[in-house]
């Protein structure tokens, strides 16, 4: 089944794309606007510059990967993964993006000189390694590149293919005893991106925590669910529907944003930004919040060793009423609690139907409370969880897999209107809501 015939009409939820992204590592509670102490502007970067092997460019890559493209709406085409890359996805033009008016501006407003050679915009628009990292073919203008995700190749993908070019030795690694993927990585400088919690923090890093300064600038203010961002992106890669992957995925990401978003709002508040750029990272982390606290409460959810101090942390925030004062220790502790669970539970989560179907049932009971409380912000990640969810609960059973005919139009409108917050209209969102609840 090719992928747009298994997940139905693309569009549904699709937000205003921001052309930056992320690389991968399984590293501490880091928001990658941070980049003090960093050396290439991004902590995860640095991580994977630590390995101390040469990233040598797409180069090696399309030489195997290069088969055309399939069409649009066609299964991916056997060893196009590199053509996908270069053709069709907006990673391959983030360098670009750098030389536009509206970089330039930003950039201009925020103090950073020039966007295409700025620290500060190429730890998310390049992969800003040091030179000496760089074999001969490497290039910044390739933009965000398969290193960027994948790992330094030298090792893995060298000259003599080794181990890469042994057909299944990547799900050799996944099935072999007591597999460590850091370990792996330390060993070859492969990062294992199949893996949804390294996945989540692959796209997090950069889609979802931006600083206020850079946002004060101009620059979007991104919203980001795992599900949805992997479905609007042209896929050079085959996932795994059943097995209530899109349910792990979608737990993978309310814990890595919950973490980054907490973590960005506490900083907010300790540098005194401004009250609007506090008020929506504030909005954006409860509504990823408000998922999380769903697995933690959820006995067959994920975290249950720290659901005291989440409800606790959740309830001083949503008492703040505003107080940045009253905000800062409750979503740094919140941050640190997601980090927990994502270093020690995550990958033991292993949910069925049920238990998916009981997360749905939590998110749609909350009915327009969120969109509500936490505007926008809130109404989305309600949305996207009630889409993924119920598309995971119903995989196995449903062959059309996709949501039910009546909510497909009910859905697509809520981003019909990008300038107003989804809360304007909580009634609709209820309604939904309710529909939704009706099906299996």
């Amino acid at each position: 089944m090719s992928r747009s015939a298994a997940l139905g009409r693309r569009g549904i939820f699709v937000l205003a794309s921001v052309t930056i992204v992320a690389v991968a590592a399984w590293l501490g509670p880091i928001v990658q606007a941070d980049d003090t102490a960093s050396t290439t502007g991004n902590k995860k970067i640095d991580a994977l510059v630590a390995l101390g092997h040469k990233f040598i460019g797409t180069s090696s890559c399309q030489s195997c990967h290069g088969n055309p493209a399939a069409p649009a709406g066609q299964p991916l085409a056997d060893m196009s993964e590199s053509s996908v890359w270069s053709t069709l996805d907006k990673h391959h033009t983030a360098y670009a993006t750098l030389q536009t008016d509206q970089s330039k501006a930003i950039a201009t407003k925020g103090g950073y000189g020039d966007p295409s050679s700025s620290t500060k915009c190429l730890s998310c628009h390049s992969l800003n390694v040091p030179a000496d990292s760089r074999g001969p073919d490497f290039k910044l203008s390739d933009g965000v590149s398969c290193e960027a995700c994948h790992g330094p190749a030298e090792l893995w993908s060298g000259s003599d293919g080794s181990p890469h070019k042994t057909k299944g030795w990547a799900e050799k690694r996944r099935e072999a005893d007591g597999y460590d993927p850091k370990a792996k990585a330390a060993d070859d400088g492969f990062w294992d991106v199949r893996i949804v919690g390294l996945r989540a923090e692959n796209c997090a890093s950069c889609h979802l925590a931006i600083d206020a300064k850079m946002i004060a600038a101009g620059h979007p203010q991104p919203a980001f669910e795992l599900n949805e961002y992997a479905y609007e992106e042209p896929a050079h890669w085959n996932d795994k529907h059943s097995d209530q992957y899109y349910c792990q995925l979608w737990a993978a990401g309310q814990i890595v944003c919950t973490r980054d978003a907490m973590a960005e709002l506490a900083k907010r508040v300790g540098e005194g930004d401004s009250a609007d750029l506090i008020t929506d990272e504030y909005n954006q982390a409860m509504a990823h919040a408000s998922m999380l606290q769903i697995l933690v409460d959820d006995p067959n959810g994920v975290g249950s060793e720290v659901k005291d101090a989440v409800d606790k942390d959740v309830a001083a925030l949503a008492g703040a009423g505003g107080d940045g004062s009253k905000m800062k220790d409750p979503a740094t502790d919140l941050s640190t609690q997601a980090q927990a669970i994502l270093t020690n539970d995550l990958s033991g989560f292993t949910p069925d139907a049920g238990a998916t179907g009981g997360f749905l049932d939590k998110v749609t009971g909350m009915e327009d409370t969120l969109a509500k409380t936490y505007g926008r912000r809130g109404a989305e990640q309600a949305v996207y969880a009630a889409r993924w969810l119920y598309l995971s609960k119903t995989w196995d059973t449903d062959p059309k897999h996709e949501l039910p005919d009546d909510l497909i139009a009910e859905y697509k409108s809520f981003f019909d209107n990008r300038a107003a917050p989804l809360g304007d209209d909580a009634a609709k969102f209820a309604d939904a809501i309710t529909k939704i609840k009706g099906n299996p």
